[in-house]
């Protein structure tokens, strides 16, 4: 979630244009999520899920939106503090609550929590611990598209989440300093999720780690569904596109939660 801005130095010297990069559900037409990139600034919108984040490491912002709900998070330094507070709080005062409840209840209402936060055991009731994102290479590869790739997978606390196929930016036709623009938010987006012990999983995209590579394909684990690159545009992408939309409410889920 996630000093949290990264760049790299050539995203800082290099002039970049602007790329957007369009993906379909596999064996179909439906657009399934497209990427854009433009003045250092990324936005990727998950179609089917009607949602979408602007990364722009610069700003030291991210920015979630729900196009369902017509709101937006704003993601920065002090929203990572504040949502770790907010469950280092929550489990204290849990601790609290059963400091008194005999052991075997005690064991009942953390696995619970673990089912419900999704971490394991340790996580749900001792100190946060920051989420570890990683790249593996599988040693395998593949054509999409019409181009070669290699099969990295990604892992989030070890387990493997996603499967993702990368090209060479050249081959598809992503220029160096747009392909440098699009790592190097990525890289602040890793950066921020490392600095988040919870809520990971609000922003799915943060998920995926730099690569060194173009995604063409990519599926989530073990059975998700499957994306296939279907098209690269250079066409200019209008400024407010890196902007929540106009009307959409600002929402914070750590406003109105106390500690204590």
């Amino acid at each position: 979630m996630r000093a949290i801005v990264l760049l790299t130095t050539l995203f800082a010297t290099a002039v970049a244009a602007d790329t957007t990069l369009s993906y379909t559900a596999a064996g179909s037409s439906d657009p399934v999520m497209t990427l854009s990139a433009s003045g250092g600034r990324v936005r990727i919108d998950e179609i089917a899920a009607g949602s979408s984040v602007i990364i722009d490491p610069a700003a030291g912002t991210l920015i979630a939106i729900n196009h369902q709900q017509r709101s937006y998070m704003l993601m920065d330094e002090a929203f990572a503090e504040r949502t770790n507070q907010t469950l280092t709080d929550a489990q204290a005062q849990m601790e609290r609550a059963l400091a008194n409840v005999p052991a075997a209840q005690r064991d009942m209402v953390r696995r619970m929590m673990q089912a419900q936060q999704g971490g394991n055991v340790a996580q749900a009731t001792q100190a946060a611990v920051p989420h570890e994102i990683s790249n593996l290479d599988t040693g395998t590869s593949g054509s999409y598209g019409g181009y070669a790739c290699r099969v990295m997978e990604t892992r989030l606390d070890g387990t493997p989440k996603s499967r993702a196929c990368l090209a060479q930016p050249a081959a598809v036709g992503v220029s160096a300093s747009d392909f440098a623009m699009i790592r190097s938010a990525f890289e602040f987006a890793l950066e921020y999720s490392r600095r988040m012990t919870t809520g990971v999983d609000m922003v799915p995209q943060m998920q995926f780690p730099p690569m060194d590579g173009v995604m063409v394909q990519q599926r989530e684990l073990p059975t998700g569904p499957e994306r296939v690159i279907s098209g690269v545009d250079s066409k200019g992408i209008p400024a407010d596109r890196f902007q929540p939309p106009a009307g959409y409410s600002q929402q914070d889920p750590t406003a109105n939660v106390s500690g204590g």
